[in-house]
C-alpha cells in the first residue's frame, strides 16, 4: 500500500463505475449534484465527522424528490478515523 507523504482527503461524486450528474437548482443555478449536497448538508449541519458528511451528501442526493443513481466516495491519501471531525 502506497501512502502519500500529504495529508490529503477526496471527496469525489460517484464511485468509478457511475456518472456523476449535473443539476441546477433555484438560487443557485447550474452546479454538481454533488457539490451541491456536499454544500447544502455542511450549511444545515457544519460539525459533521467525515463519515457523517458521506452519509449526509449521499442522503442529500436522494432527498426533495431528487433521485441521483451517483453515490459520493472518500478516499484517503492517509489512513483516516471516520469518526473524526470534518475540517476545511
Amino acid at each position: 500500500m502506497l501512502l502519500s507523504a500529504a495529508h490529503a482527503v477526496l471527496f469525489s461524486g460517484c464511485a468509478d463505475n457511475q456518472t456523476s450528474a449535473d443539476t441546477h437548482v433555484g438560487g443557485v443555478g447550474a452546479t454538481g449534484a454533488m457539490t451541491f449536497a456536499f454544500m447544502s448538508t455542511l450549511k444545515k449541519n457544519p460539525n459533521q465527522t467525515y463519515g457523517q458528511l458521506l452519509q449526509s451528501m449521499r442522503g442529500e442526493l436522494n432527498s426533495g424528490g431528487r433521485r441521483y443513481t451517483q453515490v459520493p466516495q472518500l478516499s484517503s491519501g492517509r489512513p483516516i478515523d471516520l469518526n473524526s471531525k470534518f475540517v476545511m
